[in-house]
């Protein structure tokens, strides 16, 4: 996709949300779609695309300061690189995205959904993750860096499993910068796959919430 593309898209996917969304009007415009588009390098500076659907779309080295995915689809997404400083990504499903190396400075990830998200190399200094959903594999995963890292109290629960169980490096969060992260009430949850005698595997559960 061009630039030129993106803008039109954008521009009908406002009139959508003033119109169909807002109620102001007769309906106009359309719900933006950029599922498995290629967006790499672009420039969406201040677009609003609340409630557009980005599933699986590549936003590499793209340009997001300011801009709005409030209550987007945009699981699997790919955001490597990508600048979203200040961004709104209030009620966003980031289930699965790939956020290496992001810019998420100021970010408002606010009841966002970052299950299996891949936050290695992220700076989100600032950022704001109140009722933020993270889940992550619980192969490798380190309690003890994430509250190093993150400068917060966690509080474990182990119904399911022994802390002790898990194995000892940090995985999905490697790298990640959470200096000046806000969480509150943040959801952490920890999925470790074990296997069954006689092959297959479970999982289990351990879920983690800031205070």
């Amino acid at each position: 996709m061009t630039q030129n593309e993106l803008d039109r898209t954008a521009g009908k996917h406002l009139e959508f949300l003033w119109t169909t969304v807002a109620g102001c009007g007769e309906p106009a415009g359309e719900r933006a779609d950029l599922s498995w588009q290629n967006l790499k390098g672009l420039n969406l500076t201040h677009k609003d695309f609340s409630f557009a659907i980005l599933k699986e779309a590549d936003l590499s080295g793209a340009v997001a300061e300011k801009a709005s995915f409030y209550g987007a689809q945009m699981q699997g997404a790919t955001f490597r690189g990508c600048d979203l400083r200040d961004a709104d990504l209030l009620c966003t499903d980031l289930k699965g995205s790939d956020l290496r190396g992001a810019d998420l400075r100021g970010a408002c990830l606010d009841g966002a959904n970052l299950a299996f998200a891949n936050l290695s190399g992220a700076d989100l200094s600032g950022a704001s993750l109140e009722g933020t959903y993270l889940e992550v594999d619980g192969e490798g995963f380190d309690w003890h860096s994430l509250v190093k890292t993150a400068g917060i109290e966690i509080t474990v629960r182990t119904e399911e499993i022994n802390s002790n169980e898990l194995p000892p490096a940090l995985t999905k969060m490697a790298g990640a910068n959470l200096a000046g992260a806000k969480f509150k009430d943040t959801d952490i949850v920890v999925v470790v796959m074990q296997k069954r005698r006689g092959g297959g595997r479970r999982s289990k559960k351990v879920t983690s919430k800031s205070v």
